[in-house]
């Protein structure tokens, strides 16, 4: 596949969107393209219900249950990366994200069905599963789908179209919850129909029209434990591999600690309705949409690792906001919506990472990569739940900024070598 490069002569100041959103349709592939409208789709999924902890805490749960279901996930989703994540490296990756998509359908079918939040464990299993089993596999494909010098570019522009279908997925979540009855039981159940059947037609639709990659792995080649083993050393081997791996491991500290608490808050603390929450997501969404091409292009043209930074503290700022808007309904969507500047800034995460390997090793290196977030998410999940009703919602939020702040970003910066070609 052949993308558009980036000319030398043309400044970021005269960076035309709509000419270069052209371009990347133009000389994408076809396979591409399924994967913007599955990424797309699967946005849709994750947005339209922003009440997952509101719904388990009607259920009877308490915060520090909240965080242990969280834990179970992270758990889950840890053990089957490490594993499926070698495995992709070495066999059919649509094969792997097919099974592991089929069975995630099963996640919003069982949140639907039950009225006891303790069957919800079953759930967080599967949702782990799901996440650990297509996460290195999907993320390989799509990533073996880019040219490393225009990286920022071409994901900043996928990312503005796989989240535009998304912008009033929020709204649609909102008015459903409220037509039901608000932030109840019965009011946030019928999202989950919502959820599976656009589930269902996703599945469909990648098992129709994803081709395999062209340079699969010898499906002959043996799957044997020694090989697992130096295939994992020779990941740890490259350089800034294991700070990065320790970096990601204290984020599970800071965003795995606050990660089912942020609506929660919200609602509880902040006494958002169902249609604030959904208007604060909404902002942050189309500040993201809109940002995205641009700071893509920023990405290819300055660096990597002084994006992820800068947009971390623009990120900061808004949470500060958040937190302290006293409940008032538009600094709450105002601070999302800076929220959004940050998240544009996301493809700056994505490019580093990916490009630190070769793209043989991909699947592993993505598996590696979520397995040392989730390892510690399993405690903090809990620890979060535990902070809030001991010492106040507000202690997991600012351990996150200290933590963030203070370890993560500094690593990232001097432990971590930068990907981006000058240019």
């Amino acid at each position: 596949m052949v993308f558009p490069r980036r000319s030398d002569k043309r400044s970021v100041r005269s960076y035309n969107v709509f000419s270069e959103l052209i371009k990347v349709l133009k000389n994408t592939s076809k396979r591409f393209k399924v994967m913007i409208v599955r990424n797309s789709m699967r946005n849709f999924v994750n947005t339209v219900n922003p009440y997952n902890s509101i719904y388990i805490k009607n259920l009877g749960a308490s915060e520090t249950e909240i965080g242990m279901l969280s834990a179970i996930s992270a758990g889950f989703g840890a053990l089957f990366a490490i594993i499926t994540g070698w495995i992709a490296d070495r066999r059919d990756k649509k094969k792997i994200y097919l099974f592991g998509s089929f069975v995630g359908l099963l996640v919003p079918l069982v949140y639907f069905m039950t009225d006891v939040w303790i069957l919800l464990i079953c759930a967080f299993a599967l949702e782990g599963f799901r996440i650990g089993v297509i996460l290195p596999a999907w993320s390989a494909m799509y990533a073996n789908s880019v040219e490393n010098d225009v990286r920022g570019t071409v994901y900043g522009i996928a990312n503005t179209l796989m989240i535009l279908p998304t912008i009033i997925a929020p709204i649609i979540g909102g008015l459903i919850v409220t037509h039901f009855g608000g932030l109840t039981i019965d009011g946030i159940r019928p999202l989950y129909v919502m959820q599976l059947i656009t589930l269902i037609i996703t599945w469909i639709y990648v098992f129709i029209f994803l081709k395999r990659e062209h340079n699969e792995p010898n499906p002959d080649s043996k799957l044997l434990f020694v090989t697992f083993l130096k295939d994992y050393k020779d990941i740890l081997a490259i350089k800034g591999a294991k700070t990065w791996l320790t970096m990601k491991m204290l984020g599970a500290v800071s965003v795995g600690l606050v990660g089912p608490f942020w609506i929660l808050y919200a609602a509880n603390i902040l006494n958002a309705s169902s249609m604030t929450i959904a208007l604060m997501l909404t902002s942050r969404l189309l500040v993201h949409l809109l940002l995205s091409p641009f700071m893509g292009r920023l990405v290819d043209k300055f660096s990597r690792k002084k994006m992820i930074v800068g947009a971390r503290f623009i990120m900061f700022i808004a949470v500060g906001i958040f937190l302290l808007s006293s409940g008032d309904p538009s600094i709450m969507i105002g601070s999302w919506a800076i929220w959004g500047i940050s998240n544009a800034c996301f493809v700056a995460w994505d490019a580093q990472m990916v490009e630190m390997v070769p793209n043989s090793h991909r699947a592993r290196w993505v598996a590696m990569d979520h397995s040392a977030f989730n390892l510690l998410s399993i405690p903090a999940a809990i620890l979060g739940g535990y902070l809030w009703e001991t010492l106040g919602p507000i202690s997991p939020f600012l351990i996150m900024l200290i933590v963030d702040g203070g370890l993560r970003m500094p690593m990232i910066y001097f432990g971590v070598p930068e990907t981006a070609k000058k240019v």
